[in-house]
């Protein structure tokens, strides 16, 4: 059904976030303790701390209490009933996101597409600044340090290889396989994703922090998912 214009004042009231201060008992979650864990939280009133801001399609790291036990977290109650194990998320360099104003017009160009509903569009008036970071990239990237097999985590910032064009830019990571000693990054200046060796990573210098990522994850106004002509057009 159509909304009431009405209805579009009120902000998106979800968000998407990953829970602070655990992680799986093995690589991934066992179906026992994403039950257990669903059970404790669906539903819940809890009181919720932002600790890290989410960066494109990364989600936010959140760090949340039980309003009547408030000196001790959720996660460590999880922990202590024999699911997941504890977890130090530690404190990551972070690119900033990019916002596009609301009736703002600008120039842009869509550098990533997967639908009418979900495609990337980077603002030009940044252009020139982001061809001198690039610039900047291909020319200290093979010397700079690679990071650590042990130290590769989801969430972190950091300079990945990309295949096709066999050059480095900015990227996210935002999942990881230790079995293939591969992780999925997200570049964050163009909007798409790469599954790469752990060897193709390298550190993020905090001079490169500076420019906002050059991406806005968008939908297309009146688009459906199923819109097919809106789909070959794009």
């Amino acid at each position: 059904r159509m909304n009431h214009a009405n209805y579009f004042e009120l902000p998106q009231q979800a968000c998407c976030f990953k829970l602070a201060g655990i992680r799986p008992s093995g690589e991934m979650w066992a179906e026992a303790e994403k039950n257990y864990i669903r059970g404790e939280l669906v539903y819940g009133i809890f009181n919720g701390e932002v600790l890290r801001p989410s960066l494109l399609s990364y989600p936010a790291l959140i760090s949340i209490t039980d309003t009547e036990h408030e000196q001790r977290t959720v996660a460590a109650k999880i922990i202590d009933n024999g699911f997941g194990h504890p977890h130090t998320d530690p404190e990551l360099p972070l690119i900033k996101q990019s916002i596009l104003e609301v009736g703002a017009v600008c120039p842009v160009l869509l550098q990533f597409y997967s639908s009418p509903i979900d495609f990337s569009l980077q603002n030009l008036n940044n252009l020139n600044n982001l061809d001198a970071l690039n610039s900047q990239i291909a020319e200290v990237a093979e010397s700079l340090p690679r990071i650590q097999t042990h130290s590769v985590i989801a969430g972190m910032c950091c300079i990945a290889y990309y295949p096709e064009s066999e050059t480095y830019y900015r990227a996210v990571i935002t999942d990881i396989s230790s079995e293939r000693n591969q992780c999925k990054v997200l570049y964050v200046d163009y909007g798409n994703s790469e599954w790469i060796s752990y060897s193709d990573l390298r550190e993020l210098p905090r001079d490169m922090l500076a420019l906002d990522a050059q991406v806005v994850m968008c939908s297309l106004h009146g688009a459906t998912k199923n819109a097919e002509e809106l789909d070959t057009l794009l």
